[in-house]
């Protein structure tokens, strides 16, 4: 009888086991994990693409700025200086300063289209000792230290790339 025993005791064991609620739950808890995982991948993704998407426009929309700032910026002569016009050069160099020290708009956007003016501007700006009329100051007095910092920095870099460029 012992034998017998055994042997439905042997059979039993070997036999599948119904699954439990348990069992159940955590065959779905580890589904609805997974498919979770599966949408946070998703939705991480179109999320960095979105920011590079705004991104974009953000850096479109500084360049129009940009563009804007330089509008009716006029050469300047050091022996006959106009104060409008001096402000004006200093405006458009401060914008394009900032958005070459805050990479808001590719540097070589800014080196091929406005390096050559920024340049010519800068030098007369630094240079020119005499008063601006109206201001009771040198033009150099305008140029902030992020202005000075653009100017060294896109010398550098100007000086690294391909000479050709646009003169606005």
């Amino acid at each position: 009888m012992s034998v017998t025993l055994e042997l439905i005791q042997n059979t039993a064991s070997s036999l599948p086991v119904a699954p439990t609620s348990a069992d159940h739950l955590a065959l779905w808890s580890a589904i609805f994990s997974g498919v979770s995982a599966v949408v946070a991948v998703i939705a991480a993704a179109l999320s960095r693409r979105s920011y590079r998407v705004m991104e974009a426009i953000a850096k479109r929309q500084a360049t129009f700025s940009l563009d804007t700032s330089w509008h009716d910026v006029n050469e300047l002569d050091q022996n006959a200086l106009i104060g409008p016009d001096v402000r004006r050069a200093v405006n458009a160099l401060e914008m394009t300063a900032m958005v070459w020290n805050h990479d808001i708009v590719e540097k070589q956007i800014i080196r091929q289209l406005y390096w050559v003016s920024f340049q010519k501007l800068y030098d007369v700006l630094v240079h020119c000792k005499a008063n601006v009329p109206g201001y009771d100051r040198p033009p150099s007095e305008f140029i902030s230290p992020e202005a000075r910092e653009a100017f060294r920095s896109m010398k550098e870099f100007a000086s690294k790339s391909n000479p050709t460029t646009t003169t606005i």
